[in-house]
């Protein structure tokens, strides 16, 4: 943004793009300082396009140093492409940083993958894999 917040702002309430829309007013607004703002954004985003959205939700956290958070929406992001060695990595991330984030969120995350790639012989030995990787984090 380079110190020019209200240029910024004046852009971003012009985007047609309502996800894109709440992203931007969520990165000025914590440029600003103005956290609570930010906040509203950000959880305005995640109840209308958390789905959709995953990737934008993800890169917010990061914006705002929380690398748990962002891990778990990048992990979300990649297993609704179907990118489930990218999904899991990150989940398992959140685990390895800090196993008690958010209730455990990284394993329930591990776990709910683990459950929809179950049955799937393609899918077997990841699934195998990522839970060597999580009972080896978790001892």
């Amino acid at each position: 943004l380079q110190g020019r917040t209200d240029d910024a702002m004046r852009e971003v309430e012009h985007e047609v793009d309502d996800t894109f829309r709440l992203q931007g007013t969520a990165l000025v607004e914590l440029a600003r300082g103005r956290v609570a703002e930010s906040d509203a954004a950000l959880r305005e985003l995640v109840r209308k396009y958390a789905d959709e959205a995953a990737y934008q939700i993800a890169q917010l956290h990061a914006q705002r140093g929380d690398a748990a958070r962002a891990f778990e929406w990048l992990a979300r992001a990649y297993a609704g492409q179907n990118r489930f060695r990218e999904a899991l990595d990150n989940a398992l991330e959140v685990v390895v940083r800090d196993r008690f984030f958010d209730e455990g969120a990284g394993r329930k995350a591990l776990l709910q993958i683990f459950e929809a790639l179950g049955g799937s012989e393609q899918h077997d030995d990841l699934v195998r894999e990522f839970r060597r990787k999580l009972s080896a984090a978790l001892n």
